[in-house]
């Protein structure tokens, strides 16, 4: 606050006092007005480069302290709650800063081309009150999005259920959330307007798939090679999702001619699609391995 103080704003010199018919008035009026202009965009040229660097200065702050306090706690074991919770507040504190920058650098700008913003402001503060209704909803967008965050409901890098949507938690703003969900689209939904959050991120998510073989066939076999499928799909580090060693449940149906059987699968939401898919692909190819009659 202090530095926007000590930035000298010129005032215009007072207008010539010469016959208006007389070419000394008109060339005093143009070198007046060069001046003045050469003064105030000097001024303005000064703010710019002054909002850019305190604008870039501040961020790479912020940053650098999150990215401290992410590595303390990585050191010290920490979870990836603590880990989203730090990089929601950094974008939290962006945005804050960003406005009040706009704000005090708009003022100074204003008053750098001889435009007297008391005035304005002491309007404005009338208008403000009559206003405030209107921007009730920007206001509990604002505390909601604080609230969020104080109750731990949501944090970036969560995938949550938000009414009808369902997504990763991209960035919180101030008056915001972003979600991207598993096709790729963004979407934004306002602070104020989340009610109802169903966070998938806080347990594993489990889900379950059926697997069909032919009704002669032993379910003792199948359930032998169905386990150790899954064992063998836990090693597989390079592409394995799972959180947890896919689990036989028993005959979940049958008929004259098939048997299905369902097999538990536990991992995270986003995974869970890709993981049914492959646990399903390299159990078929097992049961076929074994001439087990498929359906």
């Amino acid at each position: 606050m202090f530095m926007f103080q000590s930035i000298p704003l010129m005032k215009p010199k007072p207008p010539p006092r010469l016959p208006i018919y007389t070419r000394s008035f008109w060339e005093t009026v143009l070198s007046h007005i060069t001046e003045n202009a050469l003064h105030s965009a000097i001024q303005i040229l000064g703010l710019i480069v002054l909002y850019i660097v305190l604008r870039y200065v501040l961020f790479k702050l912020i940053n650098g302290l999150v990215k401290v306090q992410n590595d303390r706690e990585i050191r010290n074991g920490t979870t990836d709650d603590r880990s989203g919770r730090l990089q929601t507040m950094q974008g939290l504190f962006k945005n804050l800063i960003g406005y009040l920058l706009t704000f005090i650098f708009g003022s100074l700008f204003f008053q750098a081309i001889g435009f007297n913003i008391i005035p304005f402001i002491t309007t404005a503060g009338v208008i403000g009150v009559v206003l405030g209704f209107g921007a009730q909803k920007l206001v509990k967008d604002i505390i909601s999005g604080f609230l969020i965050i104080t109750d731990n409901i949501y944090l970036v890098g969560d995938v949550v259920t938000i009414g009808l949507v369902t997504g990763q938690v991209q960035e919180m703003g101030m008056r915001v959330t972003r979600l991207l969900d598993t096709t790729g689209r963004e979407h934004y939904v306002a602070n104020g307007d989340v009610s109802t959050v169903t966070n998938h991120s806080r347990h594993p998510l489990e889900d379950s798939i059926e697997i069909s073989v032919g009704a002669a066939a032993d379910v003792n076999r199948v359930k032998e090679i169905i386990e150790h499928t899954a064992e063998t799909l836990m090693t597989q580090s390079d592409v394995n999702l799972l959180q947890a060693t896919p689990k036989f449940m028993g005959i979940s149906a049958f008929s004259p001619t098939t048997i299905n059987v369902r097999v538990k699968i536990v991992t995270d939401l986003h995974s869970m699609p890709v993981e049914q898919m492959r646990v399903r692909e390299a159990i078929r190819l097992a049961l076929i391995k074994e001439k087990i009659a498929l359906a």
